[in-house]
């Protein structure tokens, strides 16, 4: 089963911002189902996969849970490539930035199901950083959010008036692994307790590209 998440309208934020997907690990990894647009509820079997498509930009598939590994990889960093307001192309950035490398795997494939690491040439982050499934069992439980979809979105290239996109340059892969990995949620254990409902952030403005 694959989650796509799309864009509508390209938009240039003042900030690095994520996009959530709030209870996603509820939803789709405990329940193992996806509600249907008829209202029917259609069962998921296999791999989790993510893609991220703008325009007639499309990126390659990141595996957000493997079954057969109990894993699941939450973090995820989509650099989108526009040329005056066209969308040329969508890459995924190093998401092994938000962990060590000894929580880090090669999660990204072509849509044939192929590694892009036997891709010749390819030249891809292609690894992302992961959480046990029994810990984010514990963390659903106690409401936090720390295994559901995390995605930051960067934007490089010209705007539809030649002006530069500025915020790929703040993308994680920039900075040491300590500075991006104090973004990264921790699960929830029962010693902590349950999450508090965070108050509500005001919108951020964005400028249309």
């Amino acid at each position: 089963c694959c989650i796509v998440l799309c864009f509508t309208a390209l938009y240039l934020l003042p900030r690095l911002a994520p996009s959530f997907l709030p209870s996603a690990y509820q939803q789709l990894v405990n329940s193992q189902t996806i509600n249907g647009g008829d209202g029917t509820v259609i069962p998921i079997e296999g791999n989790l996969t993510i893609h991220v498509a703008a325009q007639t930009g499309i990126s390659f598939l990141r595996l957000f849970y493997d079954p057969n590994k109990f894993r699941v990889y939450p973090f995820l960093t989509a650099i989108i490539e526009v040329d005056r307001g066209n969308v040329r192309r969508i890459s995924w950035d190093d998401s092994c930035v938000f962990c060590g490398r000894n929580q880090c795997e090669e999660i990204t494939y072509n849509f044939g199901g192929v590694s892009t690491t036997q891709i010749p040439r390819a030249r891809l982050h292609s690894s992302g950083c992961y959480y046990q499934q029994e810990e984010c069992n514990k963390d659903s439980v106690l409401n936090g959010e720390a295994c559901d979809v995390t995605l930051y979105v960067v934007w490089s290239g010209t705007d539809s008036k030649g002006r530069s996109l500025q915020s790929s340059g703040n993308r994680f892969s920039l900075y040491p692994s300590s500075g991006a990995a104090t973004v990264m949620k921790k699960p929830r254990t029962a010693e902590m307790g349950p999450a508090e409902e965070e108050p509500t952030e005001e919108p951020v403005a964005a400028e249309q590209v």
